[in-house]
């Protein structure tokens, strides 16, 4: 999911050369997880809103804020190819908070770009091209700022 700031920045995260995909590109803010503890109720069904809530959790996991989640809040769910098939959701969530405040508890590297520098660039497969740079992305989170756009 993409989260954009008070002050109109996209929270971003700079992957390392660690991972095993996506290596030193440009991730959105958050890979939506959908925790077992999140999405099922104790018969092992599927809770009412089980997105919604895990959406919810992680983004309160991650930033430490409580934010509500909507039906609208939700772009597309879909199977990245590049990770094997396996289900994405795409989310965008405008926070009521500044980049100077936002608190992340991850050890990975965040990174802001103001909303319309990225929305102004040139989408490419592999990155987009701005005035002020150019961010190498998987092609899935090309897409995902095309679809938010």
């Amino acid at each position: 999911g993409i989260i954009e700031t008070k002050d109109e920045k996209f929270i971003l995260v700079k992957q390392d050369g660690k991972n095993s995909i996506g290596k030193n590109t440009i991730g959105t803010s958050i890979g939506t997880v959908l925790k077992e503890e999140y999405v099922l109720k104790k018969d092992g069904s599927l809770g009412d809103d089980a997105v919604i809530r895990a959406i919810e959790n992680i983004i309160n996991e991650k930033f430490e804020i409580k934010e509500e989640i909507t039906k609208e809040n939700i772009v597309a769910i879909y199977r990245d190819l590049v990770e094997g098939g396996k289900p994405q959701i795409l989310f965008y969530k405008k926070i009521n908070i500044e980049q100077k405040k936002v608190c992340w508890k991850k050890r990975e590297k965040i990174i802001f770009i103001k909303k319309d520098v990225l929305m102004n660039g040139e989408f490419k497969i592999n990155g987009i091209s701005t005035d002020e740079g150019d961010y190498l992305m998987m092609p899935s989170v090309v897409a995902s700022s095309i679809l938010i756009k």
